[in-house]
């Protein structure tokens, strides 16, 4: 993911997947195929490619990009954009873009990974004494 992705206050790769309407099941029932609109699925470019950078999209820009999304073990395993059918959205919307993103983009691929959560473990109880503070030497909890 990119800088895009990293953006205050929640990442863009999880804000994408409420966004991601689901069309039908992939070749398995382990690929759901989806589609963003161009304006949120450009979240998922990278920064340093032209395109994120340059485009802007008024808010009735919702012409559709392709995406697949994995499931394992029934929770949402992996985001997949690919660079030319999001190009194509592009282009349908009216965006201008550089010799460089139209030679590049069809050969992109972007993936979002939602690893496995951690296996549960036991938490302790905190301490009945009072902690002191090492700096000022106040007491608390």
């Amino acid at each position: 993911m990119g800088i895009l992705a990293l953006q205050p206050l929640e990442p863009a790769y999880i804000s994408l997947l409420p966004l991601v309407e689901a069309r039908g099941f992939g070749e398995t029932d382990a690929e759901i195929v989806g589609a963003l609109a161009v304006s949120d699925a450009v979240r998922m470019v990278t920064t340093s490619e032209e395109t994120a950078d340059t485009v802007t999209f008024d808010q009735s820009s919702a012409v559709p990009v392709p995406v697949t999304v994995s499931v394992r073990d029934g929770r949402v395993s992996s985001l997949v954009l690919e660079g030319a059918p999001l190009l194509e959205a592009l282009r349908e919307s009216g965006q201008p873009l550089s010799e460089d993103v139209e030679a590049g983009l069809p050969e992109a691929s972007y993936r979002a990974a939602f690893p496995a959560t951690v296996e549960p473990r036991d938490v302790t109880a905190p301490s009945e004494d009072p902690v002191v503070a090492e700096e000022t030497g106040e007491q608390g909890c």
